[in-house]
């Protein structure tokens, strides 16, 4: 499992491959196994206004972080 290291979950809301909606449920699901693991604070989200591509927002602080 990947619990507790570092995760960064990236989409945009219009990605024409994947579905919003799919990422959410699965990042709620994710999201109670960090908490119970205590290290929510090391799962990232960067939920933006894009298609199916690199957004960066964070991915760059996010790095800079844990690498």
């Amino acid at each position: 499992m990947i619990a507790p290291r570092p995760l960064l979950l990236e989409m945009g809301i219009y990605d024409d491959c994947f579905f919003i909606q799919d990422m959410l449920k699965g990042y709620e699901g994710v999201k109670e196994i960090y908490r119970a693991a205590g290290a929510e604070d090391r799962l990232w989200t960067d939920i933006g206004p894009s298609g199916h591509a690199f957004q960066g927002n964070k991915a760059f602080e996010f790095f800079r972080k844990y690498l």
